[in-house]
């Protein structure tokens, strides 16, 4: 049974690394040639000095990305975000953003990523370990929720307040968690050589892609 060549865990599209490139040969036809060792590693350079020359995505990463089972490429700064006037420090988050390498399964790569997401209290949720953003949000609700619970006292809130702000601290992180989104995508497609989708999924699994 065939399997897909390129899957994403996060990304919206498929943004593709190849393997090969064209060269013509002495009677000016195009001759496909396979990327050796150096090659890979120069796209790789490449996507890590876009990062840093953007300041998107600064600090080079080299691990093994287990989550994801990729290469980590780069990731950005780690961002603070607090809910309304800041007075409540029990909600703040931090976001933190990673691009990610996926090997295809025949051939060449794509470019995927990962938000990392911590509250005040230490825990730790990443997007790749979600269906979508709603059900990350939900699972922040409930940690704000319990905080709340045990500390609001400190912020002068308590479970009713927080049940009546509920609606818009969810879409205070709904909101966060798309902007971030929108940063690693238009990275992920400003930094592969071709934007793909698929064409047509048959029975057997075999998929034909498209370009965009």
């Amino acid at each position: 049974m065939a399997t897909s060549n390129f899957h994403t865990i996060n990304a919206n599209g498929i943004y593709a690394i190849s393997d090969t490139y064209l060269i013509k040969d002495e009677n000016g036809n195009e001759v496909t040639m396979y990327k050796d060792e150096w090659d890979c590693e120069n796209d790789v350079d490449c996507i890590r000095e876009s990062g840093k020359r953007s300041g998107l995505f600064p600090y080079e990463e080299t691990r093994w990305n287990n989550k994801m089972k990729g290469q980590s490429l780069c990731s950005s700064e780690e961002t603070a975000h607090s809910f309304g006037n800041a007075e409540n420090y029990l909600l703040d988050i931090q976001t933190e953003c990673e691009i990610v390498m996926l090997n295809g399964h025949y051939s060449g790569a794509n470019l995927d990523y990962d938000i990392k997401v911590s509250t005040e209290r230490g825990d730790v949720e990443y997007l790749s370990d979600y269906d979508d953003i709603d059900d990350l949000a939900c699972v922040l609700l409930s940690y704000m929720e319990d905080y709340i619970d045990w500390y609001g006292i400190s912020v002068k809130w308590n479970k009713g307040t927080f049940k009546m702000q509920k609606k818009n601290i969810k879409n205070w992180l709904m909101g966060i968690f798309e902007k971030e989104i929108e940063k690693c995508e238009e990275f992920c497609k400003s930094n592969c050589e071709d934007e793909l989708s698929v064409y047509a999924r048959f029975s057997n699994g075999e998929t034909i892609y498209t370009k965009l």
